[in-house]
């Protein structure tokens, strides 16, 4: 057909869509195959690609089987959705296959979200040849999420009639998360109050076949599962530098070293101990930081791989417990300070988990770092024995507390209590009472005012929190809490009163 009789029939069909309205058009649809493989690229390639000065680029196969002949002029619009393609003018070789090669079809003009070919002069393109277009994309470009489509419109030479199109093939190009993580297994530990509280009622030394991570002494874990999914991505990150795994909570019972704060020291000693391990992989290092005490610190687990792709996935186990006999003795270490008590209030612990990644784009020592679990719930501890919350009790000028005990056991034993005062985020725990009386009433209030004073001052003023934990059986145990002031009694909702 001559460029006269294209351009008049191109005339006739135009007329005949007007006439006939929309929906009556003979436009040929090409038909984009639908079996090739997506083209995967890691979140943290697309993340630190975003940083460099030159952006990397990748490559996706558009393979398309022609539904009409294409002769010389005749125009193929490749359009991108979710991303972009190189400026207007960038030199990149599409590459071709022999029925669409680049001699029938030049390389074509990337612009913004079209890529334009024209089938070169003398040359025409067979109706059923199929054409392979590999297309390149700005690494800059990609979303960090979701996918990228295709479209296909060809149109006759010289004119803006449509010859054949072809609806949005959606995925194209895909993004995820090369690195995942999730909890296995969280703190679960029940503190014993039949070893005042020092020790876990049970051991999970021996978790997975592997070696008892604390030798000696009952211990609790918590196993979280990294992933680094490299080996499914078409482009990803080039190597993983670090792994750490974060555990905050109150970690006071390690701090056993005299010193009242939090370091790595303190579970390294002969008394206060947590230790890890990674199944199957490089060792890393733990390491304790935090507040004074330790009733608000971070335990740190690093992998540190220190050259690309050495960490590929495994199991972290955190452990922690004293290194010492399960007894009811305390302990001491090499400075004689006696090993603390396993807090139970607060006894919820958070985790998460971060990658740090090497970037392909600007050299292997530079990295990204992306947090795959935060915040997630790392477990609690509980007891086997008695533990009441008193949500308040005031101190000041013409108020006396009231505190009571009811054992409805045959077992005596310890009580101890944890105090925060109002206006500060530091908790102190005493000794209340040496033993409860089996079934029978044991008043607190002495022991809990003396406890308080020395933790807060003799002039303090204000109203405490307590937690009152005593070494008999939490179903036989009730506390009555309340305070006088000038003659009046009112008594205090807690958790086993008034309930």
């Amino acid at each position: 057909m001559s460029s006269f009789e294209r351009s008049k029939s191109s005339a006739v069909a135009a007329a005949v869509a007007l006439a006939c309205a929309a929906g009556s058009s003979s436009v040929t649809a090409v038909t984009i195959k639908s079996d090739l493989p997506t083209l995967t690229v890691s979140n943290q390639y697309v993340a630190r690609a975003a940083t460099t000065g030159t952006s990397a680029l990748v490559t996706v196969t558009l393979a398309a089987t022609i539904g009409t002949s294409h002769n010389a002029g005749d125009r193929i619009v490749i359009g991108i959705t979710g991303a972009s393609f190189p400026s207007e003018g960038a030199a990149v070789n599409i590459g071709t296959d022999t029925n669409c090669s680049t001699t029938k079809l030049p390389d074509g003009v990337y612009n913004g979200t079209s890529a334009i070919f024209r089938v070169a002069s003398g040359q025409t393109i067979a109706a059923n040849a199929v054409c392979d277009l590999r297309l390149t994309v700005p690494t800059t470009s990609l979303p960090t999420s979701g996918s990228v489509g295709m479209t296909w419109t060809a149109f006759y030479s010289g004119l803006s009639d449509i010859l054949e199109s072809q609806k949005t093939r959606s995925t194209m190009i895909t993004t995820a998360n090369q690195f995942s993580g999730a909890v296995t297994q969280a703190f679960n530990g029940v503190v014993d109050v039949n070893t005042s509280r020092l020790r876990f009622e049970g051991d999970d030394g021996t978790a997975a076949g592997a070696a008892d991570i604390i030798s000696t002494g009952n211990e609790d874990q918590f196993i979280v599962r990294v992933t680094n999914g490299a080996a499914s991505f078409n482009a990803g990150a080039a190597g993983v530098s670090s792994v750490t795994v974060n555990i905050v909570g109150d970690f006071s019972f390690l701090d056993d070293d005299g010193s009242n704060s939090c370091a790595t020291a303190d579970i390294t000693g002969n008394v206060g101990v947590a230790a890890a391990r990674q199944a199957g992989g490089t060792a890393g290092a733990l390491s304790l930081a935090g507040s004074a005490g330790c009733s608000n610190a971070t335990l740190s687990y690093v992998v540190a791989t220190n050259n690309a792709g050495d960490f590929t996935s495994g199991g972290i186990t955190i452990a922690v417990g004293k290194n010492v006999a399960n007894t009811a003795a305390a302990g001491t270490n090499s400075l004689g300070v006696v090993e603390k008590q396993i807090p139970v209030s607060p006894s919820s612990y958070t985790a998460s988990v971060s990658f740090s990644y090497f970037n392909p784009d600007r050299g292997t020592m530079s990295t990204g770092s992306l947090p795959v679990v935060t915040d997630a719930s790392a477990g609690f501890f509980t007891l086997n024995g008695s533990s009441i919350n008193v949500p308040f009790l005031p101190y000041g000028d013409g108020i006396s507390r009231i505190v009571y005990l009811t054992n409805r056991s045959a077992q005596s034993g310890a009580v101890t209590a944890t105090a925060i005062a109002d206006g500060t985020d530091v908790s102190c725990a005493f000794s209340v009472v040496t033993s409860a009386k089996a079934n029978g009433v044991t008043l607190l209030t002495s022991g809990i005012d003396a406890g308080v004073r020395a933790c807060y001052g003799s002039a303090f003023a204000g109203k405490v929190a307590l937690t009152i934990v005593s070494n008999v059986p939490g179903a036989t145990a009730e506390v009555f809490s309340g305070y006088n002031r000038n003659g009046s009694i009112t008594s205090i909702v807690n958790s086993s009163n008034g309930k």
